[in-house]
């Protein structure tokens, strides 16, 4: 479980945040974990489900562990994640996109 999360919805310009702060079941978690220089940026995605049975998700921004949470992180030593800027996908242009390739 997680208490006093923040999880945000991103609209295409900014992050719109919101706080989920009763006690709430993490029923899944995924994204990855990069280094640009020697700083380490997170990019993780969160379903949490309320007393009220509502799952509610997004970019999770922080949450403090209420009871335990097991967390399996893979390490992909052939795997490079690059992100490319101001790049046209499908005619429409887009800001961030993200991939990853083997090396």
């Amino acid at each position: 479980m997680l208490e006093n999360a923040v999880i945000g919805y991103f609209d295409g310009e900014k992050y719109l945040k919101e706080k989920i702060e009763e006690p709430a079941e993490l029923v899944s978690l995924q994204g990855n974990i990069g280094k640009s220089g020697n700083e380490y940026i997170f990019h993780v995605h969160a379903g949490l489900a309320c007393k009220d049975h509502v799952l509610r998700g997004g970019h999770l921004f922080e949450g403090k562990v209420k009871i335990v949470n097991e967390i399996v992180i893979y390490i992909l030593n052939d795997i490079k994640i690059k992100r490319v800027r101001k790049r046209k996908l499908n005619g429409d242009e887009i800001r961030k996109i993200a991939f990853c390739y083997q090396i």
